[in-house]
């Protein structure tokens, strides 16, 4: 009888030891708070490697993401973010489709130097919405996924990355540090064909289209463009404001194509903010041609 209670005592002790244990496993997990725990993958935070000229800069998901991170909807759905964008050392870039030349591939021989890779996929279950405003996010091409600048391109214009094994051009769309619209558009000895189009305010359909294909008169528009200022302004447009639309026929094969309002521009859009002077100016040099 004697040997009965002191097993029971041992017992006892043993499993007192085992929830301790559990207890401390808890906590060092919750970081003794009420915050969730991560996701099995590490999640992305904003930083990125140091820089220097001629680097190659790729983003190191460590610890948990930002605390403005929201979860996603009920319906599972997450918004703020273009249905094809990459995101690689500060700037969103998106495919260059539907508003470009839809789907256009190109040969392994343009790919540049490498700049980026994509990190995680931001309709993978375990992501964020936050995380799409995050260096290696992308919605379309695949986690591991090198990002290659575009051998003739301006790295902030351009960029290459592969989606079915191949190749496809993103273009960053609007740019806020941006205060030239040659900043914007890296397009300037590179066009062979204009195509303007006057869009009517009041939803009726489009206007005057013109067509520049001389080499000089394409230049002299590309030139005049390039050149003006960027001045974004705080209020939508009017009625009697005018739109244009350019669509920019490369030398490559591929086209730019932008539209140009007087209104801020959203986020990820291929509009371009324009003064009504120089939607006028334009036209002028488009009717004197």
């Amino acid at each position: 009888m004697t040997g009965r209670p002191r097993a029971i005592a041992i017992l006892g002790g043993a499993a007192a030891l085992v929830a301790l244990g559990i207890l401390l496993v808890v906590l060092a997990r919750d970081g003794g708070d009420d915050q969730p725990a991560s996701p099995e993958q590490a999640t992305p935070t904003a930083e990125t490697s140091p820089t220097t000229p001629g680097t190659t800069v790729v983003a190191v998901p460590s610890g948990m993401p930002s605390p403005a991170c929201t979860g996603r909807a009920a319906d599972g759905t997450v918004s703020n973010w273009h249905p094809h964008f990459l995101r690689i050392n500060g700037r969103r870039y998106v495919l260059s489709g539907p508003f470009l030349s839809a789907s256009t591939s190109v040969a392994d021989d343009n790919a540049g130097p490498q700049v980026g890779e994509i990190l995680w996929n931001v309709n993978d279950s375990w992501t964020e919405p936050c995380h799409a405003d995050l260096d290696g996010s992308s919605s379309i091409v695949l986690p591991r996924s090198p990002v290659y600048a575009l051998k003739g391109f301006r790295e902030e214009f351009r960029v290459v990355a592969s989606i079915s094994r191949e190749l496809h051009i993103f273009e960053s769309a609007w740019r806020e540090d941006a205060t030239t619209i040659e900043e914007l558009l890296d397009i300037r000895g590179k066009v062979a064909r204009v195509t303007v189009i006057q869009l009517h305010t009041g939803g009726d359909g489009d206007g005057t289209t013109w067509v520049l294909t001389d080499p000089g008169q394409v230049a002299e528009f590309v030139d005049r463009l390039l050149a003006e200022p960027l001045v974004v302004p705080t209020s939508g447009p009017r009625a009697a404001d005018i739109q244009l639309r350019t669509e920019f026929e490369l030398h490559d094969g591929t086209t730019v194509m932008r539209t140009w309002i007087s209104m801020p521009p959203p986020p990820d859009s291929p509009v371009i903010p324009a003064s009504q002077d120089l939607m006028r100016s334009l036209i002028a040099l488009l009717e004197s041609d």
